[in-house]
């Protein structure tokens, strides 16, 4: 066993508030570094591409099943392989249970291979997923997005030698190096849909494809945070907006008219001849009448057809 420094408590937790100090220089910087991240250009997504899944041929936009934000993971599967990459495969092991909890967030979930959808199946099945794997086999997706390169490029980027890991991970394929590396190991594509044409978020910082993966899923998270916190505040102030009004005389919730000692409430059209008493505290007779009035409309929404009692 490795030896360490051994010291008093004392000395411990004075030694930890430097460290605490030095960790929240770091949090703020990374919290600089996300901000700059999430700042980088989305590109639109105008071609149209088409995929199989085994319901049917699908569009991008058809990917998304109704729902307004899309992920998808690029799990290594080329054409010529006769399995998907192991590393692909640990990751995809953890895929079916996040699926429900994205679908309630509004999010889709799909991975994309380019191996043929037959392969994919026979894969799928061999392992013991149900999360959906579309196929872009015979079409320009993967080429256009920057997913596969050509086998020649991949050979010239192996011209130096084989990294043994490479050669492991290709073997377990079922395929040579070059043809593992051309399905772009280092790229995790996430896509969004902002009321228009989908959004493609990458990232390629690193060659090992857990770090490009939790990365590009920051990236994701900060811009779904981003864009549920304008619709929040959206919807905030049209709240706001629908609560001042336009202070005509129609919007008046109350009024108070104190030489006939009366308040009215203009919502439910209730008028209280107890001015004084009112002002004095005794709120229960105006708040019953708004309880009574709440709930009945309450009822009327929850009933079939909006049908009242």
């Amino acid at each position: 066993m490795p030896s360490h420094q051994i010291g008093t408590r004392e000395q411990c937790l004075a030694d930890r508030g430097e460290l605490l100090a030095k960790e929240k220089v770091l949090t703020r910087r990374s919290d600089q570094l996300a901000a700059e991240r999430r700042g980088l250009p989305w590109v639109p997504i105008e071609k149209q591409y088409r995929f199989d899944t085994d319901a049917a041929p699908r569009t991008l936009q058809e990917l998304f099943a109704g729902r307004s934000q899309l992920i998808v993971y690029h799990f290594m599967f080329g054409p010529d392989y006769t399995a998907g990459c192991p590393t692909c495969s640990s990751i995809a092991d953890g895929f079916n249970g996040n699926i429900a909890h994205l679908n309630a967030r509004g999010t889709t979930f799909t991975c994309i291979s380019r191996a043929p959808l037959d392969k994919l199946q026979a894969y799928k099945q061999r392992m013991g997923w149900d999360f959906p794997w579309a196929s872009s086999y015979g079409g320009d997706y993967a080429v256009d997005l920057g997913i596969t390169y050509p086998t020649e490029t991949a050979r010239g980027w192996l011209a130096g030698g084989v990294p043994p890991l490479v050669a492991k991970i290709a073997e377990e394929c079922g395929t040579e190096p070059a043809v593992y590396v051309s399905e772009s190991p280092i790229m995790n594509t996430y896509t969004l849909e902002d009321g228009g044409p989908p959004i493609v978020v990458s990232c390629q910082d690193e060659r090992s494809q857990l770090k490009n993966e939790a990365k590009a899923r920051k990236v994701l998270m900060a811009r779904l945070y981003d864009r549920q916190r304008a619709q929040q505040e959206a919807a905030v102030t049209q709240a706001r907006r629908s609560a001042v009004g336009t202070a005509e005389r129609s919007e008046k919730v109350r009024t108070y008219n104190f030489p006939e000692g009366r308040i009215t409430d203009h919502r439910i059209d209730f008028k209280y001849y107890k001015l004084p008493q009112f002002m004095a505290g005794d709120l229960d007779p105006v708040v019953d009448k708004l309880i009574q009035w709440d709930q009945a409309n309450r009822l009327t929404a929850t009933e079939p057809n909006g049908a009242s009692r």
